[in-house]
């Protein structure tokens, strides 16, 4: 759970994204499924922190540190962002900074397997031709979060 948020929230934010995100659900269709059963306003701050992009629960607790460190900043997070070598799709970023071409992705576990981890290589290799800054989390680094996309963002550039 990201430092400095309530769990419970959290959690309903990570739900939400789950059913925006693979069951199509609107955040008017929940609106109007919760109506007198869940808090209004609470439910709208979970939809405004919620995203339907999110492909899991970690990748949700990821865009809430990020969102927190870029808003800071004044900086855009954009999601599922894109990235091309000619015409040849490279990768999708779960998160980008494109101003700055900081490339942000979360890897779960399967990219610990040896097929994935050479892909992740030429991946990487590709986006460093393009001019990109990638940075990837797991398990592992996922506490160092915060500090290390301010340090990042707040170097000298």
């Amino acid at each position: 759970m990201p430092d400095g948020f309530d769990p419970l929230l959290v959690r309903a934010v990570q739900l939400v994204d789950c059913v925006r995100r693979h069951l199509q659900v609107s955040p008017d269709a929940l609106l109007e499924a919760a109506w007198g059963r869940v808090d209004r306003p609470w439910l709208l701050k979970v939809l405004n922190l919620s995203s339907r992009f999110a492909d899991s629960p970690r990748e949700t607790e990821l865009r809430l540190l990020l969102r927190a460190v870029t808003k800071e900043r004044q900086l855009k997070l954009s999601e599922q962002v894109p990235v091309y070598r000619g015409r040849r799709l490279v990768t999708t970023f779960d998160f980008a900074i494109e101003p700055l071409k900081i490339g942000i992705m979360y890897d779960g576990q399967h990219h610990w397997e040896y097929d994935q981890r050479q892909k992740d290589a030429r991946i990487n290799l590709d986006l460093a031709l393009e001019g990109w800054t990638v940075v990837r989390f797991a398990a592992a680094t996922f506490s160092e979060v915060v500090p290390r996309m301010v340090e990042l963002l707040d170097r000298p550039r």
